[in-house]
Formats: structure tokens, C-alpha cells, sequence
């Protein structure tokens, strides 16, 4: 009898542990990165090989341009904005601006991933930056004379340094990016993102033929590697999967990214 509740309770904690290991985000070989839109505004992010991590802190009069073609917000309300548009549009909003992908939001992550932050954390050695006092920012005014603040012709270099994935950026994977809608610079923006990361991006097209759901395309392999999963979580794309033995993917974005970017 004894022997049978113990196993009953074993089978329960394997499924819930099951659970919880499936809903998890973070695939522990990519960078981890966690955004708070909490004043003042802060994003955390360590890369697992080389052990060091970034918290940064944002300035409060930071405007950022929101997806969704919801205008321009300062940082320090993104709080606030985010009860009428969502948290989760007030995070992608400020991911987007910086050109970096994320994980999830610092209060909500998933069970597993809050566990994995709370253990490699500890071990990361990490370097603390208040973005205010750095050249990465500029300062302008608006016409009723409202000083705020802009990322700077220097922080595309610095978010590849900071944001970059060592086991990403050692694949020898190359990514294509083609832009399916009818709005420029789409493709572009979406390798901003890839590339932050440490994704080899080798070309960014346009084609005619627009798509929906975003679509990757590749081998077996491309879809199984780290690569692949990456660009699949990040972008939430659909896999056609062909025989090209080459070690190539293709990206191609179409109205449903238009739409999380435009609003249109």
C-alpha cells in the first residue's frame, strides 16, 4: 500500500516537474535576457558560456518608439502604457527599440526560467550600467523645450557587445531574410534583431510573394540545431523543411510581423 502511494506520488511530481520543464523559454545556451518596465526601467542578460551579465538601467525620459504603431513613450511610464496596451507590448516595445530579443518579462517569468535565473545568476559575474552616464545616449529637445533622451549612433555596436550569444555566434549557419510585405526596411529590422544576437545574417531580400505566419526554411538539421530553435522561439515561425544540404536558413517575415510592428 505503502509502496503503491509513493509511486502514485513520484508519477504526479514527474508529470508536474514535466510540466513545468516543457513551459519553459530559456533553452540554457543562449543568452538570458529579462526585461522589468517598473521604474526605473532595467534589462538583465548573461550569456551562460562566457559567465557574464549586463543590468542596465534605463533612464526614465528614454522615448522609445512602441511597436504596434502606438507612437513614442517615455521609459519611464512604459508601466502605465502597458495597462492599456498589455505588459507584454510595453516589453516588446522597449526589446525593440534596443534591437534585442528576450526572454520574458522579470515578473512573470515561467516556473523553470525564474529557477534558472535564480541559479545562474549567482554565478555570473555581472557589470552594472546606468545608460544615463554612458555616450550611448543623446539628448534632445522637444519644441516646448522638453529635454529626453535617444539611443545614439553608438549603441548598435555596443548591443551586438553586450547582447551577443557565444554558442549563436559559433554556429556556422547562415541566415537569409526576406521581407514578403510592402512596407521598407522590414527585413532589416528583424536582422537588427538576429544579428544582436549573434546570428550570421548573409543577406536581407524582398520578394513579391507575401506570407502570413512568418516561415523558416532549411534541412532537418536547420530546424533541430541551436540556430533554428532560436529564430523559431524569437520569431514564432512555421518550418518548411527541404533537402538542401548547406547550412542555410531562410527568414521570411510577412503580414503578421507587419502587424506586431505597424499595427497595420
Amino acid at each position: 500500500m505503502k509502496i503503491g502511494i509513493v509511486l502514485i506520488l513520484a508519477a504526479v511530481a514527474a508529470g508536474v516537474g514535466w510540466g513545468i520543464w516543457r513551459g519553459r523559454q530559456w533553452d540554457g545556451r543562449t543568452q538570458f535576457t529579462v526585461i522589468s518596465i517598473s521604474s526605473p526601467v532595467t534589462v538583465a542578460s548573461f550569456d551562460p558560456v562566457t559567465g557574464t551579465g549586463i543590468r542596465l538601467v534605463l533612464p526614465d525620459n528614454l522615448k522609445i518608439d512602441a511597436v504596434g504603431g502606438k507612437g513614442t513613450w517615455q521609459a519611464g511610464i512604459l508601466e502605465k502604457a502597458g495597462r492599456q496596451w498589455g505588459d507584454k507590448w510595453a516589453a516588446d516595445s522597449l526589446a525593440d527599440y534596443l534591437g534585442i530579443s528576450y526572454v520574458g518579462r522579470t515578473e512573470n517569468l515561467e516556473l523553470w526560467d525564474r529557477i534558472m535565473w535564480w541559479w545562474w545568476s549567482r554565478q555570473v559575474k555581472w557589470q552594472e550600467v546606468d545608460l544615463v552616464n554612458t555616450v550611448y545616449l543623446t539628448s534632445v529637445r522637444d519644441p516646448d523645450g522638453v529635454e529626453f533622451e535617444r539611443l545614439g549612433p553608438t549603441w548598435p555596436e555596443k548591443a551586438q557587445d553586450w547582447f551577443t550569444s557565444a554558442s549563436l555566434a559559433k554556429e556556422t549557419v547562415n541566415v537569409s531574410i526576406i521581407n514578403s510585405t510592402d512596407v521598407p526596411g522590414l527585413g532589416a529590422h528583424a536582422a537588427t534583431v538576429a544579428e544582436n544576437a549573434g546570428v550570421r545574417v548573409v543577406a536581407v531580400n524582398n520578394t513579391a510573394v507575401e506570407v502570413g505566419k512568418c516561415v523558416l526554411a532549411g534541412n532537418a538539421d536547420m530546424e533541430a540545431g541551436l540556430t533554428g530553435s532560436w529564430l523559431t522561439r524569437v520569431f514564432g515561425c512555421r518550418w518548411q523543411v527541404n533537402s538542401d544540404p548547406n547550412p542555410e536558413i531562410s527568414l521570411t517575415v510577412g503580414s503578421e510581423y507587419k502587424k506586431w510592428w505597424t499595427g497595420n
